[in-house]
């Protein structure tokens, strides 16, 4: 298992978290009706996404829940441990960005956030996407001799990988019906390559080639599933 010290965030994915997603942030929180009254985030990192929806939707109640530690702060509540373990009752939304990736038991994960739901609530979860084309370009170069790709998608802390089929059979057999699914990249400076800063613009700019095509064919990086408890 993946320890999440400070580390985590300060080195190893140091850009992933110093570069917030805002544009899926916004996209997620348009979807959210305004009778919705309580969130929570499982797998909230430091936070960041809470930080945004507080300006946002102010009157809403806000939870997070982390493996790592986060004090609370003004109108966001804070758990430390894993979700499975932890009684915090039903919401209206439940989010999970980038995280059923690292969970061992995926099935019950996805049980557990159907049963977070309220009658009526809204999942979204967030993950990569193993169909898409940065993912194919990746075993490629791979194969080629290029490693650099393969090597970080398919990391010891990523434990599951799906398809956009294979996550929404999940969602599905939870007892989530699927509304939405948009497929998505992230800003290029979120990307934790390990190569020399010599290297990193060349990189970059190969990345927002297949970005840019796989967001027109829709085989993009990340994937993120709106689903409904009914």
């Amino acid at each position: 298992m993946e320890l999440y010290s400070d580390d985590y965030y300060q080195e190893s994915h140091r850009n992933w978290f110093a570069n917030p997603n805002y544009e899926l942030f916004d996209w997620i929180e348009h979807k959210i009706p305004s009778e919705c009254k309580s969130l929570i985030d499982v797998g909230c990192g430091r936070g960041e996404f809470l930080d945004y929806l507080r300006t946002k939707r102010p009157d809403m109640r806000l939870v997070g829940v982390d493996l790592s530690k986060n004090d609370n702060r003004e109108d966001i509540e804070f758990h430390c441990g894993d979700i499975l373990g932890l009684k915090l009752g039903t919401f209206d939304v439940v989010v999970c960005l980038a995280t059923i990736e690292h969970v061992p038991d995926v099935a019950g994960f996805a049980a557990h956030v159907h049963d977070l739901c309220n009658s009526g609530g809204l999942a979204f979860v967030m993950t990569l996407d193993d169909g898409g084309l940065l993912y194919r370009t990746s075993r490629l170069a791979w194969r080629l001799g290029v490693p650099v790709g393969f090597n970080r998608l398919y990391s010891a802390h990523h434990l599951h990988h799906f398809t956009h089929q294979s996550l929404m059979c999940l969602l599905k057999r939870s007892g989530l019906k699927v509304r939405q699914c948009l497929h998505h990249s992230v800003p290029l400076k979120a990307l934790d390559l390990p190569v020399s800063p010599l290297v990193r613009p060349l990189f970059l700019t190969a990345v927002k080639a297949i970005f840019i095509t796989g967001d027109l064919l829709d085989l993009s990086y990340l994937q993120t599933i709106m689903a409904v408890r009914e």
